[in-house]
């Protein structure tokens, strides 16, 4: 085989479902960009946003990994399409060409059948060095579950340009970071069953190194994507926040209102904590307006909790959003108790979007337990886009469905004026 260093591109297609395109590097494609360099191949990043993808360019390379999640698969699947059609012409072997990725993950080796030489699911950092060397046979690849984290090289901030990722001309470029990977949760329209519900943690200072080399790189604001684990009453995040104090970066994160609204986290004074280490903004995935549609989405809390999450945050200093989901078939009356729930709580962000299913879980697996229908071949090129903001569709909302997610669209416009400014 040949074990020869490549020439790699990874590319990053653009998504229907976020509201601006290149707010924040792709952190997956940064990952198995180090991984490669670390093997000693070439990389470029390609995060495709706006401004489309030359095919001229993709050609050129030996090998081609595009990381793609269910809303970006459509235009993964263009670009294969592509691809393969100049290989054919111009009777190439090269690029070979390779899916990875949530979305790959989720539909498995039915991909193949749309032309990609490799899909791999589960994690690709042990398997891409070996894929583009050729060490491994074309077709359908489960990847391993990486156990000690810290051994990853940092990801390759490097390779894109950090500056161009920011809100909006107003707002400081942010930079991702993981902490931990994997969700202790059970939301039923979640796919999390899939990547194994085990949580996995990179050690605080192999946290706090990759903030200081973004900070050496002249960003001074980060996201922190942890599916929910990061703020926890463990020693995790004292040492993590012992560690970025000093460097006087902001921050923002997501986690469960569960980690909030708990005695041991009160005890240690968590929220304090962060503030004092630079957090500015935590996102809570409220999701439910009431407590049936909580217990619908599977959250494990009550919305009393919810209620008490949002406070505790607000009276810690710290800016709070919330995202809520319209269920379809629901109505105006559960759409009102979206926006009751808005004006008791009045968080100081609020986005509100519509259910998707995503592949691999219990909903989607076992659609007729939550009375959903929905056309499963067509996931990947159904979305429902309202006048300004996108909210997702597999094929389930109504016209009146449609017409309440405008109703709710137009509600939180109005609602934003009196609101600040999202400060990162």
């Amino acid at each position: 085989m040949n074990s020869e260093r490549k020439e790699v591109i990874i590319v990053h297609p653009p998504s229907k479902m976020l509201e601006r395109q290149k707010m924040v590097p792709p952190l997956g494609p940064l990952q198995l960009a180090a991984d490669l360099e670390e093997g000693g191949h070439t990389v470029k990043v390609i995060d495709v946003g706006e401004e489309g993808l030359d095919i001229k360019e993709v050609m050129e390379t030996q090998f081609l990994a595009v990381s793609a999640t269910t809303p970006q698969y459509y235009e993964a699947k263009e670009l294969c399409r592509q691809v393969l059609k100049e290989r054919y012409r111009k009777g190439l072997k090269y690029p070979q060409i390779a899916i990875g990725g949530a979305h790959a993950t989720y539909m498995g080796s039915m991909l193949l059948e749309d032309g990609w030489d490799f899909v791999v699911t589960m994690e690709g950092d042990s398997l891409i060095n070996p894929l583009v060397e050729e060490k491994i046979t074309p077709g359908f690849i489960v990847g391993d579950t990486l156990h000690d984290l810290n051994s990853l090289p940092l990801p390759a901030y490097h390779l894109v340009d950090l500056m161009e990722y920011r809100r909006d001309a107003k707002h400081k470029p942010t930079a991702p970071v993981m902490a931990s990977k994997g969700c202790p949760h059970d939301c039923s329209f979640c796919s999390n069953e899939l990547w194994n519900r085990k949580m996995r943690f990179y050690d605080p200072e192999y946290v706090v190194n990759v903030v200081n080399r973004i900070k050496g790189m002249g960003i001074n604001q980060v996201v922190f994507y942890d599916d929910d684990a990061l703020i926890n009453y463990q020693d995790r995040i004292q040492a993590i926040s012992r560690g970025l104090e000093p460097l006087s970066v902001t921050w923002r994160c997501n986690t469960h209102v569960n980690t909030i609204d708990n005695e041991k986290s009160r005890q240690v004074g968590v929220l304090g904590m962060v503030k004092d280490a630079g957090c500015r903004h935590i996102s809570l995935g409220i999701d439910g307006a009431d407590d049936e549609a909580l217990q619908f989405f599977g959250k494990a809390t009550s919305l009393a909790r919810c209620k008490r999450a949002i406070e505790m945050v607000k009276k810690a200093g710290i800016f709070v959003k919330t995202f809520l989901i319209y269920i379809p078939g629901r109505g105006m009356s559960y759409a009102e108790k979206i926006t009751s729930l808005i004006k008791e709580t009045d968080p100081d962000f609020v986005q509100v979007s519509s259910l998707i299913p995503m592949p691999g879980s219990d909903m989607y697996d076992h659609p007729e337990r939550y009375d959903l229908h929905f056309d499963k071949e067509k996931l990947d090129s159904y979305y429902y886009v309202g006048k300004q903001e996108v909210t997702g569709d597999v094929g389930m909302l109504t016209e009146n469905d449609r017409q309440v997610l405008d109703y709710l669209h137009a509600w939180i416009v109005d609602w934003r004026r009196s609101k600040p400014e999202m400060p990162l």
